[in-house]
């Protein structure tokens, strides 16, 4: 994990906040910030593992990377399902 806990303690789905009433306060945020930028130990992991994620994600998306790969086979999966639907007779 490369984040903070800011003290949420009720799950909600984005944009359903103000149904469960989520509230964070502004000291709540303050010491989450203090946390990620306070030049410890934890921030120098947390940049580190940030570091790390940012390039397997670049690799996951160059060609023939798992994600481009992975993508350009949903496509031809459903182009191909298009065209053997179109061949059925109604």
């Amino acid at each position: 994990m490369i984040g903070v806990r800011i003290g949420v303690d009720v799950q909600c789905k984005l944009g359903e906040e103000e149904k469960v009433r989520v509230l964070v306060r502004r000291e709540q945020v303050e010491k989450a910030i203090v946390q990620l930028m306070d030049g410890g130990d934890e921030t120098e992991e947390r940049r580190q593992r940030a570091t790390e994620l940012m390039e397997m994600a670049k690799i996951a998306i160059e060609e023939g990377g798992f994600s481009l790969t992975n993508m350009t086979l949903l496509i031809q999966d459903i182009m191909n399902q298009v065209v053997i639907q179109n061949k059925q007779p109604l």
